[in-house]
């Protein structure tokens, strides 16, 4: 039971974050045009750009920027 609340809270915070972010103007023009705003949202921002703190507070792009930057470091020493 613990896990499925833990669940549930997480989707409302991704909603909540969602709503507040992208609903700015309230509704959409179309079916097409509120698939294009989510998949823009969470593929161009949600996963690459916003900072996660799982990461230390950086962005997934700037995270494997800066591992790829280290593993390259590491193997011309």
């Amino acid at each position: 039971m613990t896990m499925l609340l833990c669940r549930a809270a997480g989707a409302e915070s991704c909603w909540s974050r969602l709503k507040a972010e992208l609903f700015e103007n309230g509704v959409f023009r179309s079916l097409e045009d509120a698939h294009t705003e989510l998949f823009e949202y969470i593929e161009c921002y949600y996963n690459r750009k916003r900072r996660h703190s799982s990461l230390g507070n950086i962005s997934p792009e700037q995270f494997e920027q800066n591992y790829y930057l280290n593993l390259n470091q590491n193997s011309h020493t």
